[in-house]
């Protein structure tokens, strides 16, 4: 496994919703939001703060993202 440190800017996606993946992610500093589309809104789930994990079900499970990680601040 391979740690990279990378920085997003506000509003930058992250990863989307119904994509594969491969990486699991934790919050270093600021917040993540974490989001999914239903019936065409964007429906706000969570906002992860500092030493939140996330993005980790497609890497366990194999499957396609469930929801849109995006930088919030």
């Amino acid at each position: 496994m391979t740690a990279l440190l990378k920085t997003y800017a506000p509003s930058e996606i992250i990863f989307r919703e119904g994509l594969p993946g491969s990486s699991t992610y934790v919050v270093q500093s600021g917040k993540v939001e974490i989001s999914v589309q239903r019936d065409g809104r964007k429906v706000v789930l969570a906002m992860l703060g500092e030493g939140a994990l996330f993005g980790e079900m497609a890497t366990i499970d194999g499957g396609l993202r469930s929801a849109t990680a995006t930088a919030s601040t």
